[in-house]
């Protein structure tokens, strides 16, 4: 590999006609012909007839190289600093997880905390948790926290689906910094489904309790249910728009 200050010219002039300058760092060269894949190893399968073994439930994650030139000391020569990003080759999944797991402890310490301050008292009732928790969503990253409010009252605690739903909309409040329909999240339905088959069951008995209330009481809204609604089950794309789910489980927007 040529690192001189030549080579390494030339070199990221060819690579950055290829690269988007704003996804990169400054002094940072992305080398998009070096990529390895990382492999995390879930299952091992033995097949008989073959007798091989397969890995099975494989999660990659890309490795893609970067180079950084490095100036020698009195000298016009440069090395190559060789640097790794992660790339998921499933990113929407990876970040599904990430936005699930950190809904998912926020709430469950909550709810713990919740029923220590409880203890000792003759009787406590889950109305009451509005009264001691809010839950204030300063975006649509944390949405996850609707349903998966719901499931906890009723797997964890044997809520029925009303008032589950009814100490949900209390606790949930939600703010939206913009009503650009390109800057709003959605979710792909698959991805969702894959990941949270539980949560979605609970999204899409929200979604059809929100239109038979709209359709039952605002019936001059029945031709911007399209745009409303939190399910949108387009063929092509079926995605959850997450701003939608925020502004209908809400008690404050």
């Amino acid at each position: 590999m040529d690192c001189s200050s030549s080579g390494l010219a030339k070199r990221a002039k060819k690579k950055l006609s290829k690269t988007d300058l704003r996804s990169l760092a400054i002094g940072k060269l992305s080398d998009m012909t070096l990529c390895c894949l990382s492999e995390f190893l879930v299952k091992l399968k033995y097949i008989p007839l073959d007798r091989k073994r397969k890995w099975v439930g494989v999660e990659v994650v890309q490795a893609l190289a970067y180079d950084v030139p490095i100036p020698g000391y009195k000298t016009k020569n440069t090395i190559n600093l060789h640097l790794w990003e992660a790339k998921a080759e499933n990113g929407k999944l990876l970040r599904l997880k990430q936005q699930f797991f950190l809904c998912s402890a926020s709430l469950q310490d909550m709810i713990v905390r919740f029923k220590e301050r409880k203890d000792g008292k003759s009787s406590w009732q889950w109305y009451e948790f509005p009264n001691k928790v809010v839950v204030q969503l300063n975006d649509t990253h944390p949405t996850l926290a609707i349903p998966e409010l719901m499931r906890l009252l009723m797997d964890d605690d044997g809520l029925g689906r009303d008032e589950a739903w009814d100490v949900t909309t209390r606790t949930i409040a939600y703010i939206n910094h913009t009503v650009l329909p390109e800057a709003l999240e959605k979710c792909s339905q698959a991805v969702m489904w894959k990941l949270l088959p539980h949560h979605m069951e609970i999204i899409e008995e929200i979604d059809k309790r929100f239109i038979a209330m709209i359709r039952s009481t605002k019936p001059e809204l029945e031709s911007k249910l399209s745009s409303m609604r939190i399910m949108d089950n387009n063929p092509q794309k079926p995605v959850v728009w997450m701003a939608n789910l925020c502004v209908v489980s809400s008690h404050t927007v």
